[in-house]
């Protein structure tokens, strides 16, 4: 994934600046998102564990 990928973060994701940050780091760095989130998990673009 490349940095510009990130910027295609779906307007279905919420819209809180920190939540989109943390998503869009673990996209760039292929990385699973340890969360209880409930709206995070929801976004299939990244893997979550909880």
């Amino acid at each position: 994934m490349r940095h510009g990928d990130v910027t295609q973060i779906g307007h279905e994701f919420p819209d809180d600046p920190a939540d989109r940050l943390i998503v869009a780091t673990a996209m760039l760095e292929s990385a699973a998102l340890v969360t209880k989130d409930a709206r995070i998990r929801r976004y299939s673009a990244v893997e979550t564990i909880w």
